[in-house]
């Protein structure tokens, strides 16, 4: 089974459910790609390139998605909820602060990955009319060690920064933004075809188990 997931979840449910369905089913196997990319992922779904993939639900083109959705030429299924928020890295300036404001998150370059456009923390810069200095990172591993390495923000998830607190040397740490206590969006499984075959439903149903992980933080 191909299956494209946040960069995140390859260490945490991939991984598990990898390791489960081998040992399980000797004939099964999963050729697994890291990517934050929703877009990236619908395309190559489209193209026949993967059979599975997780997307967020927090691009700036949800809407034409979910249509797309509603008109049969993909399938999502929700996984969980999760809410985005700007990280920084724990011993930058605005860290310790019990509140900010946009105009003062603002100020400091925004590390964001390829071309990926963040609906939530783009509605906020519309809003303030202000614009940071953009850094667009080849891959996620890079704007975490760019964020840890200066004083910059970066808009992730905040099952993303847990992970990657856990796994990872360095703390990121989320900013008290009011507007940010709105930004809750899904994850969920999304695929192409009609139907589908027995060694991607069982990957599909091991994954929906292990992200009970992330729905018991949703509230």
């Amino acid at each position: 089974v191909r299956i494209a997931v946040p960069f995140h979840l390859c260490n945490t449910v991939l991984l598990d459910s990898k390791i489960h369905l081998e040992n399980q089913y000797p004939q099964f196997s999963m050729q697994l790609e890291g990517n934050d990319d929703a877009n990236d992922v619908l395309r190559q779904l489209t193209d026949n390139r993967l059979d599975l993939g997780i997307a967020y639900t927090m691009g700036r083109d949800e809407q034409q998605f979910f249509r797309r959705v509603d008109a049969g030429e993909w399938t999502f299924q929700e996984l969980y909820q999760d809410c985005a928020c700007v990280s920084v890295r724990d011993c930058h300036p605005l860290a310790s602060r019990t509140s900010v404001k946009p105009e003062e998150v603002l100020q400091y370059p925004y590390i964001t990955y390829r071309e990926h456009n963040n609906r939530f923390f783009h509605q906020m810069i519309d809003a303030c009319g202000q614009t940071p200095q953009m850094i667009r990172a080849s891959d996620v591993a890079l704007i975490r060690r760019m964020l840890l390495s200066f004083d910059s923000i970066a808009c992730i998830s905040r099952n993303a920064m847990s992970d990657g607190n856990r796994f990872f040397q360095g703390k990121m740490v989320p900013l008290p933004l009011e507007e940010s206590r709105r930004w809750r969006f899904r994850a969920g499984i999304v695929f192409c075809k009609p139907s589908l075959n027995e060694a991607e439903q069982l990957l599909v149903d091991q994954v929906a188990a292990l992200a009970g992980q992330y729905r018991r933080d949703e509230k």
